[in-house]
């Protein structure tokens, strides 16, 4: 089986690759049996194939997580092909941007595809909104739309905030920027 996710938004990318698939996986099989791969770096490649090629006796189930496939040589395309049937094998395959033409049929089924875009707007809110519940978080909306203010859609940096402030912190006390003029008078007083 594979799994493509792409799209800017790394944050809920990976977020879905951990609380989806890789806590699955290890809730049913040994985390043993996992291993990422960062294909920018030499020799990922020739590992990610022995890795999934290779059996074991007590564990024949496998969950590879590739990073960076555009960096990968022509072969990897047939390689993944010769995956996507299989029932003991997991790939997932994880970028920023969508993959060149060749790699099309990662948009095709069986292979499940997800694309993850930037939030905006209501859907950021929202999103945010009930990332911070999860934390068991209980913040305004107005503190919530000021952090989104101060970071925009980057939701390293608010989720950031957000475990800041379920460590006892306030969130009106984060990503406030200083008033830069009352601080260069302060300066210039004395």
């Amino acid at each position: 089986m594979i799994l493509y996710f792409y799209g800017p938004d790394s944050y809920r990318r990976v977020q879905a690759l951990n609380e989806v698939v890789v806590k699955t996986f290890e809730q049913k099989h040994s985390a043993l049996g996992s291993a990422r791969f960062y294909l920018s770096e030499d020799g990922q490649f020739e590992k990610l194939k022995e890795f999934v090629r290779s059996t074991s006796l007590f564990n024949p189930n496998k969950l590879a997580i590739v990073y960076n496939p555009e960096d990968a040589d022509k072969e990897l395309k047939n390689f993944l092909k010769e995956q996507i049937d299989s029932k003991t094998r997991t790939i997932v395959v994880l970028t920023n941007k969508k993959l060149t033409k060749e790699f099309d049929f990662l948009l095709k089924s069986p292979v499940t595809s997800r694309e993850f875009e930037p939030l905006s707007g209501p859907d950021l809110l929202k999103y945010v909104l009930t990332q911070a519940k999860q934390k068991g978080l209980n913040v305004s909306i107005p503190s919530i739309q000021e952090l989104i203010g101060v970071y925009s859609d980057d939701l390293w940096a608010i989720m950031t905030e957000l475990e800041k402030v379920a460590s006892g912190g306030a969130i009106e006390d984060r990503g406030r920027a200083p008033d830069f003029f009352p601080l260069v008078q302060s300066l210039k007083g004395g």
